[in-house]
């Protein structure tokens, strides 16, 4: 009986392996003594940059492993398997990233170049915050800020949307 070398979860590898770039000279939320994060470290055009090009959990996913592999085509199967996501979510985030300007598509094969270095720079500063404000990253993206946030969290009309009432039971005693 062979027992075959333990492999490396797919997931972990990539994230383990990612390199993280630096916040830009000036770039939100770095303390002028030593670069660290502060507090406000979402700032407005952070903020902004989510409410308009990220509507899951999983198009974050996906733009991570995009910047951070810029070198690197994607299709959608290929970004499926990496992310273990269905095949169809993957070629859908992919397109919506090229239509956003985030992602270059090239037929069915995707690369990540932001169409404006104001694109780049948001994606830069939004990879290097997320290992440490991943709480406050999705708060944002599924906030009522979010013009794409479900209308109950937006306080939109299905928020005011009351249950129906519960119908009483049909009495089948016999009397």
């Amino acid at each position: 009986m062979s027992t075959s070398p333990a492999r490396e979860p797919v997931w972990e590898s990539i994230w383990e392996r990612a390199v993280i770039p630096a916040i830009p000279e000036g770039g939100c939320g770095v303390d002028q003594d030593g670069g660290r994060l502060t507090g406000h470290a979402l700032t407005r055009q952070v903020r902004r940059f989510i409410v308009e090009h990220l509507e899951t959990d999983t198009d974050l996913d996906v733009l991570l492993v995009l910047q951070r592999h810029p070198e690197n085509c994607w299709d959608a199967v290929r970004l499926a398997g990496v992310l273990r996501i269905h095949r169809d979510q993957a070629d859908r985030i992919l397109a919506r990233m090229a239509a956003n300007g985030l992602a270059r598509a090239d037929q069915s094969r995707y690369r990540y170049e932001p169409a404006t270095a104001n694109l780049a720079r948001s994606v830069a500063i939004l990879a290097a915050l997320h290992p440490t404000y991943r709480v406050a990253i999705r708060r944002v993206m599924f906030s009522g800020e979010s013009r794409r946030a479900p209308a109950a969290l937006r306080g939109g009309r299905d928020a005011t949307r009351q249950r129906p009432t519960k119908l009483p039971r049909p009495n089948t005693s016999d009397h």
